[in-house]
C-alpha cells in the first residue's frame, strides 16, 4: 500500500539544531518525491515560524507515515505511539546519563533509552543515522535497524569553504567545536595543547567555539582554571555561539581538527572539517570511526602527552596532513543528498529514504538486516560489511537537498544530548 503523507514528529526542536534540520531535509525530499509531508514536535520553536506545527496538529488517522526522530525521552510518548498511523523509527543517538551532567538531563536520557526499547512493539521499522547507532538500535532488540546516515550539500560546503586559508599566517590553528560539556572533553584538549604548544616552539592557538550556558557554568569555570594553570590565557579562544559565517572563517583559518569527545552519536563537525580540507585527529568515541571511515586519524591513546606528540607529528609534516585531507575528501562523498532511486517510505518500509549503505543486506520486506562490526582502531581500512564509498562527480549539476539550508550551524544550538 503507497502512503500519500509522509509526516515527522521529534520531541524538540530549535534554529540550527541538527535533527531540526535534518527533518526539514527529509521533508524537502519527501516533497521532491510527491509526499504530503510536515513535521510535529511537542516542543516548538516559534522562532521557525510556520515551518514546523504543535504536535495536537498530528493527523488521527491511519491514512499516513509518521516518521519518528527519537533522540531523548519525552513526556507525550504514550500519546506519539497510541496513533494509528504506519511509524518508523529514526534514531539519532542519546548520550549515556553518565556523561551528562545535568540531573534532569540524566534523567531525560535514561527515560529515552527505555522509550527506544519499547519502540519496539509499535514501528514498522528502525532507522540509524549512523553504523554506530545501528548498532545500538541493535542492541535495543531491533533485528534488522537499516543505516541511513545524516546527509549534506557537500557542493554547498565546499563552496563556503573557499577560500581556503591563510588570513593570519604563520598561526598554527587548532579546532573543535562543540557544546561547553564535559562529555566534550574542552579541558582535555588544553592540556594536550599545552603540552604540544611546549615542544612546538611557534605560534599557535586553540579555538573552541560552543555554546555555553548557565547550566554548564562549572565547567566552563574548570576550563578557565585549565587555562590559567598553562598560563594559555592569550593562545585559548573562547568565542562561545558563533554564526555560521563565522564558523566557517574558523574552519578556514584550522590547521588541524582536533576531538578528545567522549561520546560522538554522529559528529558533524568531523563532516563540516572534511568539507573544509581540514585534517582530523580524533579519539575513537562512538560513531567518530564509522564518521570518518577510514579517513583522518585515530588516537589509541588520550593523555596529553600522547596527543601532543601526535598533533607535533602532523604540525611538522605537511605532506602527512594532505594525505588525510585527500582521503577525507574521498569519504565526504558517502554524505552527499541526492535525489533518492524510487518513491521512498512508500509499500516496501523506508529503503528509498535513505541510500543503499555498507552493513546492510536486503531482508524480507525490503528492510536490510544490519550485522554489526566494530572498526579497528589503528587499521582503519573498510571491513566486509562496512562503508566503501563511490565516487564523488563534482562536475555534476548539484540537485542537492541541503541539511544545512534553514537555520545556519547544525552544530551550534544543539542541546548535543543527541551526540
Amino acid at each position: 500500500m503507497s502512503h500519500a503523507a509522509v509526516h515527522q514528529f521529534h520531541a524538540g526542536s530549535g534554529v540550527g539544531d541538527a535533527i531540526t534540520n535534518s527533518m526539514l531535509l527529509v521533508r524537502r525530499i519527501l516533497r521532491a518525491q510527491g509526499f504530503d509531508s510536515e513535521i510535529f514536535v511537542q516542543h516548538r520553536d516559534p522562532r521557525l515560524g510556520d515551518e514546523i506545527y504543535d504536535m495536537d496538529a498530528l493527523p488521527r488517522h491511519a491514512g499516513c507515515t509518521l516518521l519518528l526522530h527519537h533522540s531523548m525521552g519525552f513526556s507525550a510518548w504514550d500519546q506519539i505511539v497510541a496513533l494509528p498511523a504506519r511509524k518508523i523509527l529514526i534514531y539519532h543517538n542519546i548520550t549515556p546519563p553518565g556523561l551528562l551532567q545535568s540531573p534532569e538531563v540524566q534523567r531525560a536520557a535514561t527515560v529515552g533509552r527505555q522509550q527506544l526499547a519499547d519502540y519496539r512493539q509499535h514501528v514498522v521499522a528502525a532507522l540509524a543515522d549512523s553504523s554506530y547507532n545501528a548498532l545500538e538500535l541493535h542492541a535495543a532488540g531491533f533485528t534488522v535497524p537499516q543505516t541511513c546516515p545524516l546527509l549534506f550539500d557537500t557542493n554547498a560546503l565546499r563552496r563556503k569553504a573557499s577560500p581556503r586559508r591563510h588570513v593570519e599566517p604563520a598561526v598554527f590553528t587548532v579546532l573543535f567545536v562543540g557544546r561547553m560539556v564535559m562529555s566534550k572533553a574542552q579541558d582535555e584538549l588544553i592540556a594536550a595543547f599545552a603540552a604540544f604548544k611546549r615542544n612546538y616552539r611557534r605560534p599557535c592557538r586553540l579555538v573552541l567555539p560552543g555554546l555555553m550556558e548557565d547550566a554548564d557554568a562549572s565547567y566552563l569555570h574548570r576550563i578557565e582554571l585549565a587555562m590559567a594553570a598553562t598560563g594559555l590565557q592569550n593562545d585559548v579562544v573562547l568565542p562561545g555561539l558563533v554564526s555560521d559565517v563565522e564558523l566557517h572563517g574558523w574552519y578556514a583559518r584550522a590547521d588541524l581538527y582536533l576531538s578528545l569527545s567522549w561520546h560522538e552519536g554522529f559528529g558533524v563537525p568531523l563532516v563540516e572539517a572534511m568539507a573544509h580540507g581540514v585534517p582530523i585527529l580524533a579519539w575513537p568515541a562512538g560513531a567518530v570511526p564509522y564518521t570518518l571511515s577510514g579517513a583522518g586519524e585515530l588516537l589509541a591513546d588520550r593523555a596529553a602527552d600522547a596527543a601532543a606528540a601526535r598533533m607535533l607529528a602532523l604540525a611538522t609534516d605537511p605532506a602527512r596532513r594532505a594525505a588525510i585531507v585527500a582521503a577525507q575528501d574521498r569519504v565526504l562523498c558517502a554524505f552527499e543528498a541526492g535525489p533518492p532511486r524510487s518513491r521512498p517510505v512508500a509499500g516496501r518500509g523506508a529503503r528509498g529514504l535513505c541510500r543503499s549503505r555498507p552493513g546492510s543486506t536486503s531482508s524480507d520486506g525490503g528492510q536490510h538486516a544490519f550485522h554489526p562490526r566494530r572498526p579497528r582502531e589503528r587499521n582503519l581500512q573498510p571491513r566486509r560489511g562496512e562503508p566503501r564509498h563511490r565516487p564523488c562527480h563534482r562536475g555534476t549539476p548539484a540537485r542537492r537537498h541541503s541539511l544545512h539550508s534553514r537555520g545556519g550551524r547544525a552544530d551550534r544550538r544543539r542541546v548535543r544530548g543527541s551526540g
